[in-house]
């Protein structure tokens, strides 16, 4: 395998793309995960505007190569367009780039083993940039760390707002994490609750938390790509003690309910129980052009909540004044 070279002690964030790239794996490695950073730049841009490509995937490419702390990027397989930006970015960026094979046939024994050796794979990665392999211990002790952090952000005693989850589930990756000051837990009272569901939001678009708490409603829940849906499961303790490693694909696969899996009967299933525990009176999926897995399902989505729908289509660009008269008038109707 190509070495990278020593890591310098300051650049040391490996950005994922996916929430199927367990973070734990990248820390037990003595490196930080981070996702996309909602406050980055685009200095370098060796994705540019060309047509047909993805809003998301180009900030995300685009951000994390510009950031001198960070040292890889891991990309997934599980659209087109995150295949090409890692195509992209490994001809245009000097930044190391890490193609992870996702099964999309989940919940079976050949997927299992697929995830696992692409998880071994990824620790060689990790390691030939100045990562170091983990011993059994450190990565129980990584996983138990995580199982905890987890256990607080969805905590059943309280739910934050659509807004809050996107980032306190950033703050969970850090390792130096203090202490958070009190947040905004969810209050729907006087509120049209509402669900988003779709994949990642870019930084520009999260004024749609605010537009919709300017009409009267609220963001009970995130079922984006930055939420609570991607959460995965705790890891069983009986696994963690036998064999780590085996613990991440029942935590991930099997748990985490997403658009590109066939079957994907689970995400369905996981949207109509949201709704109807949370008393959602109101879904909107919010998708950007290019998702095309988010757009082939918009139907379906509709026919399974029971409640009334809105197809936001972004550009990813800005929120344009069309998206903001259709989510406004949505509003209006539910209140």
């Amino acid at each position: 395998m190509k070495s990278f070279g020593v890591v310098p002690r300051t650049k040391n964030k490996v950005v994922c793309g996916s929430p199927y790239v367990p973070v734990e794996w990248i820390r037990a490695h003595g490196l930080e995960p981070r996702r996309l950073d909602h406050q980055g730049n685009e200095s370098r841009k060796p994705i540019d505007g060309e047509v047909g490509i993805c809003p998301y995937m180009r900030t995300f490419v685009n951000s994390a190569v510009s950031d001198p702390d960070v040292l890889a990027v891991i990309l997934p397989t599980t659209c087109d367009q995150m295949r090409r930006g890692a195509d992209l970015a490994t001809l245009r960026a000097e930044t190391p780039v890490f193609l992870m094979n996702i099964p999309t046939v989940c919940k079976t024994e050949s997927a299992h083993k697929l995830y696992l050796s692409e998880l071994k794979r990824l620790g060689r990665f990790l390691v030939s940039l100045g990562g170091t392999e983990p011993d059994h211990e450190k990565l129980l002790l990584v996983m138990q760390d995580f199982n905890q952090r987890r256990q607080d952000l969805i905590s059943g005693e309280m739910v934050l707002t659509g807004k809050e989850f996107d980032r306190i589930i950033d703050d969970s990756y850090r390792s130096d994490k203090e202490d958070e000051d009190e947040l905004p837990y969810l209050d729907c009272e006087d509120k049209a609750p509402v669900a988003l569901i779709g994949a990642h939001l870019l930084p520009r678009d999260f004024e749609l938390f605010d537009m919709i708490t300017d009409a009267g409603g609220v963001v009970a829940l995130n079922g984006t790509d930055s939420g609570e849906r991607v959460v995965p499961g705790f890891f069983n303790g009986r696994k963690l003690q036998d064999d780590p490693t085996q613990a991440f694909s029942s935590a991930y696969l099997d748990t985490i309910p997403d658009i590109f899996q066939r079957p994907n009967d689970q995400l369905f299933q996981w949207l109509q129980r949201m709704v109807e525990s949370r008393e959602i009176c109101g879904v909107i999926l919010v998708r950007y052009t290019w998702c095309d897995h988010w757009h082939a399902e918009a139907s379906r989505l509709r026919e399974c909540c029971a409640v009334p729908f809105l197809d936001l289509e972004l550009n990813g660009e800005a929120v344009g004044e069309s998206a903001k008269g259709r989510l406004q008038a949505f509003m209006e109707m539910l209140r």
